[in-house]
């Protein structure tokens, strides 16, 4: 055999695997884990900044939430504490361990299951009208085993996470936002969001609610200025932060601990942002001083 026949021969069987692994992975497909926990308030939480999470950012870790599995039994700064990297909502956290690498916890974490190398989907669909669709909450050993069926009305936008044995795994993208599988094989009962008038609409609430946040941020702070310089106190501020995200919109009340004197004026905001949101599309969440508009 000649020298370059030998080359090529030595060549072909290098990168044959690789071009194998190409062809035989449809295009667009991503691969992921994720860990559903029932009960997040039993793990040990820090935020990006390596931090344990404040009262808001509890908030996000909502019952039978999906957490991204981004890298497993890592070392924190400190050269000593074990964790494992997960990403909810657009941001990162550490789930802490002990030096067993199993979860720190507090309490019982009820249903708890890592679903390895599933089909990550990540986008948001829309019910048909009258199609007879359900939302099955977790329970037991098997993802197929099921607590209760919710029925989903028409128009109910859905936030598809990951895909496995012809379920999806979803959140509930309005008041009541919830976690939970649902059978989407039948594609005639639901259709996809169009994402550029989504992030269009989006933009454009953003910068209509932005005024209305200003203004209660200035009254927190005329208010605060006024409470402090009578009480003789030095109560912070509290003050909306509003961030436009990837696909969604984010308001967090920050130093929030003297809030409370003025928690009377929550339901006005709310009602107000109600009203900004009619006829858009876009629906509110609302936590404990956290608002998401998706």
């Amino acid at each position: 055999m000649q020298t370059g026949s030998i080359i090529k021969l030595f060549l072909f069987t290098i990168f044959l695997p690789g071009f194998s692994n190409l062809l035989n992975s449809a295009p667009g497909q991503q691969r992921a884990d994720f860990l559903i926990i029932e009960n997040p308030g039993a793990l040990k939480i820090y935020n990006k900044y390596e931090q344990q999470i404040t009262h808001n950012e509890s908030m996000l870790f909502e019952p039978y939430c999906a957490l991204r599995l981004i890298s497993t039994n890592i070392t924190l700064s400190d050269n000593f504490t074990l964790a494992d990297k997960i990403k909810l909502s657009d941001d990162y956290f550490y789930l802490l361990k002990d030096n067993k690498q199993s979860f720190s916890i507090s309490q019982s974490p009820g249903y708890l299951k890592e679903f390895q190398k599933v089909l990550l989907i990540e986008d948001t669909v829309i019910v048909g009208e009258n199609s007879r669709l359900y939302l099955q909450l977790p329970s037991g050993t098997s993802s197929t085993s099921v607590a209760s069926k919710i029925p989903l009305a028409g128009g109910t936008r859905l936030h598809r996470l990951f895909e496995t044995k012809n379920l999806t795994y979803i959140r509930i993208l309005d008041t009541s936002s919830r976690y939970g599988w649902i059978n989407l094989t039948d594609k005639s009962t639901w259709r996809k969001e169009d994402q550029r008038s989504v992030g269009t609409d989006l933009r454009k609430c953003f910068a209509r609610i932005m005024p209305l946040f200003d203004k209660y941020n200035n009254l927190y702070r005329n208010l605060f200025q006024y409470f402090n310089a009578q009480t003789d106190t030095k109560y912070l501020v509290p003050r909306w932060q509003l961030e436009l995200k990837n696909k969604r919109i984010q308001a967090m009340l920050l130093n929030a601990a003297g809030a409370d004197q003025f928690k009377n004026s929550f339901p006005y905001l709310i009602n107000e942002l109600h009203q900004e949101l009619i006829n858009t599309g876009l629906h509110m969440i609302v936590m404990d001083k956290v608002i998401e508009i998706k």
